[in-house]
């Protein structure tokens, strides 16, 4: 259900104003599927959004949908419309300094490669289109409304077509991101963590002899670098060099890009390919948490924990995050009730799931020399299969450090370095084929 503004400021304004038992800020991707799966089991849903059209998309992102995220993408049956619109099932191969860690089999434990500009307009059409959700984009919360308690109730709206007027609510989601406004409306403490790499990136098609099926990451310590196959026959190469090369990058963006690029072992050949976007450039790549929230209140998203986009969980933890808060509080609110204390669980329980890759993410932030613990993981997963599949199964997200740090991986770890260590350095093979 689409409403306009207009009709909710007058409902809003009639003698029993209706109460929106939950109202979403923000309609990128964790606040779409908030709205889905709220408004299917039977609770309205009125989404805030201060752009319009609808068809808007973010254009920096990684655009990499990692494997833990699936199961929640078919919840929203969007699994196969994904499928269905271009997205690349694929796996990953990683360079390091040891060769390569191999890509995992492209089996039911896959990700998904496809561009924001198609992924956010599919996405929030649904959304829209979903029976229970009011719509109003070119609208933004301004303030909040609270209890004497301090609990949110609701939010404060504006419209350049309807003015301002006051959205009733049981709970408040804040989907606004990294720097939402909902957060520093709720007066909620915020705690950064910092990133000394930035972000460069652009896109081609037709790249010669590429593997469509693998998407690769170079770990060049400091620099990282990315090549993800996408929809529509593109394909996406991103860099993350240190801050200290910004103002090279923003002199000359393209010289600097392609000389990087080229330097890449078994590098993708751009010269040969049609460059088809400009090259964009992020440096507010530090890494946001969120935590203490009053009543009422509940973050998904961006908004709840930003991480190093180097890591490409953006996209697939809002997701998750979405879904993780639906199953949590809807019984509570079909029962007429406000569910805090299943709020404070699911940010508490979502947080406990992460928390060991956020600090594995906060670490390689500091772009510093690889720790000692992680060399030696990296150098057998080059050489040991079942080292390997661990080291890809907890960068997928299916998998966390209990896995990855547990005494028999480490000694496994440590047996197959050492063993390699009195052996010649591996031989450099291609990964144009994942192998």
């Amino acid at each position: 259900m689409k409403a306009s503004v207009a009709m909710l400021h007058q409902k809003t304004n009639s003698a029993s104003p209706p109460q929106a038992h939950v109202v979403v800020v923000g309609a990128s991707v964790s606040g779409c599927a908030a709205a889905i799966l709220f408004a299917r089991q039977g609770i309205p849903v009125t989404v805030i959004e201060k752009r319009h059209p609808s068809d808007f998309h973010k254009p920096i992102c990684t655009h990499y949908i990692q494997p833990c995220s699936l199961t929640a993408w078919r919840e929203l049956d969007l699994y196969e419309p994904l499928l269905e619109a271009g997205a690349v099932k694929n796996t990953i191969g990683i360079w390091t300094k040891w060769g390569w860690i191999p890509k995992a089999e492209l089996g039911e434990v896959h990700a998904l490669n496809m561009r924001r500009v198609t992924l956010d307009p599919l996405l929030r059409s649904k959304m829209i289109n979903t029976p229970g959700v009011t719509y109003l984009e070119g609208t933004r919360c301004s303030a909040l409304q609270r209890d004497a308690s301090g609990a949110v109730t609701g939010v404060t709206v504006e419209s350049a077509t309807s003015g301002s007027f006051e959205l009733p609510c049981t709970l408040l989601v804040g989907a606004d991101g990294r720097e939402s406004t909902v957060a520093e409306l709720a007066g909620v403490p915020t705690e950064e963590t910092p990133n000394q790499r930035f972000s460069c990136f652009t896109f081609f098609r037709n790249i010669p002899n590429e593997s469509r099926t693998t998407s690769r990451m170079w770990m060049l310590e400091p620099y990282i670098a990315y090549q993800f196959p996408n929809d529509d026959g593109t394909t996406l190469i991103a860099l993350m060099p240190t801050k200290d090369r910004v103002a090279d990058f923003k002199a000359d963006r393209a010289k600097c890009f392609r000389e990087i690029v080229k330097s890449l072992p078994d590098a993708p050949d751009i010269d040969h390919a049609e460059q088809i976007a400009d090259y964009l450039i992020n440096t507010k790549n530090s890494m946001l948490l969120r935590r203490k929230l009053p009543h009422g209140l509940a973050l998904v998203g961006d908004a709840f924990m930003t991480t190093d986009p180097l890591h490409g969980f953006g996209i697939s933890w809002g997701i998750i995050s979405a879904s993780e808060l639906v199953h949590r509080a809807a019984p509570g609110l079909l029962a007429g009730l406000r569910p805090d204390r299943e709020i404070a669980a699911y940010h508490r329980e979502r947080y406990a799931e992460v928390k060991g890759h956020f600090k594995i993410m906060a670490d390689m932030a500091l772009a510093k020399p690889m720790p000692a613990m992680q060399q030696m993981l990296f150098s057998a997963a080059t050489r040991d299969p079942q080292t390997s599949a661990i080291v890809q199964r907890f960068l997928a997200g299916t998998s966390g450090t209990g896995e990855l740090l547990s005494l028999r991986t480490l000694m496994r770890a440590f047996t197959t370095t050492v063993r390699h260590s009195f052996r010649r350095p591996p031989q450099m093979v291609s990964e144009s084929s994942g192998a």
